[in-house]
C-alpha cells in the first residue's frame, strides 16, 4: 500500500483553502474539511483516468451498470444496507442533488428545516433556491458523558463491520441520564434514525430486535 503524500493545495484554486478570505473574511482560518483532503488519491486513481483518457475519445457519458452496482455493493458491505437499483438516481455531486431535490419537492418560500451542525452548503442550497430557512440546532439535554482518549477503542466488528461487543475498558464514562448514572438493568427509549436503529446501519446492528416505541 503506498504511503499517504500530503500536498499543499493552496494557491491552486482549491475551494477548500482559495476561499476562506471572500468567504469567510479571513484567510488564517483552520479549513477542517472532511470530504477534501490534503493528500494525494491512490495511484491506481490516477492511473485509471490516464488510462481512460489516453484511449476513449471525450463526449457525453452515461454512468455503466458497473457504477450503480460498486454503490449498492459498498452499503450492503460496509453498512449492512441493502439498496434497489431503481432508488439510485446519478448525480454530479452531493451539492448538486441537494439543490435539485429542493426544486422539485418544494416550492419558492416553502420552509425547509436543516438539522445542524451540518455541511454548510446544506443551508445555502436552501437559501439559494429562495425558501425559507428552519434551522434545527444540536441540543443535548439531559444526558452527559466523558470520552478517556487515552484508551484505545476496544470496539470489536464483524466482517462486515457490524458491532459485536468491546473488549477492555470503555472509553466513554460517567453516563448520566436525566441526572443520574447510566442504569444497565434499565430500559431506555433511544430515539434516532430508521437507517440506524430498524436497519443497522454504519454497523449499529445492536438496536436490532428492540421493541418499536413509535416509527
Amino acid at each position: 500500500m503506498a504511503l499517504l503524500q500530503y500536498k499543499d493545495r493552496k494557491g491552486t484554486n482549491c475551494a477548500k483553502w482559495d476561499i476562506l478570505a471572500s468567504k469567510f473574511g479571513k484567510a488564517d482560518l483552520l479549513s477542517m474539511w472532511v470530504a477534501d483532503m490534503d493528500f494525494k488519491e491512490p495511484p491506481c486513481v490516477t492511473a485509471a483516468l490516464r488510462r481512460y483518457i489516453d484511449e476513449v475519445p471525450f463526449g457525453y457519458f452515461v454512468p455503466p451498470a458497473s457504477y450503480f452496482q460498486a454503490f449498492i455493493d459498498w452499503e450492503q458491505t460496509y453498512h449492512n444496507y441493502k439498496v434497489d437499483p431503481e432508488w439510485i438516481c446519478f448525480a454530479p455531486g452531493v451539492v448538486s442533488a441537494i439543490n435539485w431535490v429542493i426544486q422539485f419537492a418544494t416550492q419558492p418560500k416553502d420552509a425547509v428545516i436543516v438539522l445542524t451542525p451540518v455541511y454548510y452548503p446544506f443551508l445555502e442550497s436552501v437559501q439559494n433556491n429562495q425558501r425559507k430557512l428552519v434551522q434545527c440546532d444540536l441540543a443535548r439535554d439531559g444526558m452527559t458523558y466523558t470520552i478517556d482518549t487515552t484508551i484505545p477503542s476496544g470496539v470489536v466488528t464483524d466482517d462486515k463491520g457490524n458491532f459485536v461487543r468491546v473488549d477492555g475498558a470503555y472509553r466513554v464514562k460517567d453516563v448520566m441520564v436525566g441526572g443520574e448514572p447510566l442504569d444497565l438493568e434499565r430500559t431506555y427509549v433511544v430515539a434516532s434514525h430508521d437507517y440506524m436503529l430498524l436497519d443497522g446501519g454504519d454497523g449499529m446492528v445492536m438496536f436490532q430486535g428492540c421493541e418499536v416505541v413509535k416509527d
